[in-house]
């Protein structure tokens, strides 16, 4: 009957730390899980941003004065260089 309750026991104990252990991984999978979410979100507005590069480079050569054009084009590099450094400190 000892020996019942000694194995009873550890299993108690084997049960206990396996629900501590499942809830521990549970956990992490939840952060995993909400750090993949915040680089998608960053990878969408990356996206945006280089649209926008598009629209302003094409829309540049469509002014008719010098100056309009200029800017518009400056703008568009500006946007790019800062979409570009954005998606390199992206991780992978």
């Amino acid at each position: 009957m000892n020996e019942f309750n000694a194995l009873e026991r550890r299993a108690g104990l084997l049960t206990m730390q396996g629900m501590q252990q499942a809830t521990i991984h549970t956990g992490m999978f939840m952060q995993a899980l909400a750090a993949h979410q915040a680089g998608n979100d960053k990878y969408l507005a990356n996206t945006v941003l280089f649209a926008t590069v598009l629209f302003f480079a094409s829309a540049s050569s469509r002014f008719e004065q010098r100056r309009v054009r200029v800017v518009a084009f400056a703008f568009a590099v500006t946007v790019f260089l800062f979409a570009v450094v954005r998606t390199a400190m992206l991780p992978l």
